[in-house]
C-alpha cells in the first residue's frame, strides 16, 4: 500500500467515523422524541378511557331506568355499589414502566386472593383419592 493510499484511507475513515457519530446522534434524538410522543399518547388515551367510563356510568344510572323496567332493575342493582374514583398514574418515563407493571401484577394477585378465585382452583381434600 502506498503513502497516497494510506492518506486517502485515513481521510476517508475519519470522515466515515464522523458521519457514523452524527447518524448515531440523530437516531438517538429520534428515539427520544418517539418515546415522548408514545408517553403523551398513552396519557391522552387513559384520559379518554376515564371520560368514557364516566359517561357509561352516567348513562347506566340516568338513562337506563327511564328506558325500560329491565333497565331500571339493572341500574338499581348498581346504585348501591359506588365505584371507586379512577386513579390516573403519573409516568416519569420509560423507567417508570417496570414499577407500574409490578403494581398492576400485585393488584391482580390481591384481587385473586380477595375474591376467592384461588380457592376454586385448589384441589379439595375430599376428591375421592
Amino acid at each position: 500500500m502506498s503513502i497516497r493510499e494510506l492518506i486517502i484511507d485515513w481521510l476517508t475513515s475519519s470522515r466515515y467515523v464522523r458521519w457514523l457519530e452524527t447518524r448515531h446522534t440523530e437516531q438517538r434524538q429520534d428515539y427520544i422524541e418517539r418515546l415522548a410522543e408514545k408517553d403523551a399518547r398513552i396519557r391522552e388515551l387513559r384520559t379518554e378511557v376515564a371520560g368514557l367510563k364516566l359517561e357509561c356510568d352516567r348513562m347506566r344510572l340516568v338513562l337506563m331506568p327511564l328506558g325500560s323496567p329491565v333497565g331500571a332493575a339493572y341500574a338499581e342493582r348498581f346504585n348501591g355499589q359506588p365505584k371507586p374514583p379512577i386513579d390516573m398514574p403519573a409516568f416519569d418515563g420509560p423507567l417508570d414502566w417496570n414499577a407500574e407493571l409490578n403494581k398492576m401484577l400485585k393488584e391482580d394477585e390481591d384481587g385473586l386472593h380477595g375474591e376467592g378465585r384461588v380457592q376454586e382452583h385448589e384441589s379439595s381434600a375430599n376428591d375421592g383419592a
